[in-house]
């Protein structure tokens, strides 16, 4: 999990949760 935290953090420049802000990557309604 925390690989995929980092990995979402380099991605979105803030870090994220499973379901939260910064998943906008992934999911653009979190």
């Amino acid at each position: 999990v925390d690989a995929f935290v980092a990995q979402v953090i380099i991605d979105t420049g803030r870090p994220v949760g499973p379901i939260g802000p910064g998943m906008n990557r992934f999911n653009p309604l979190t």
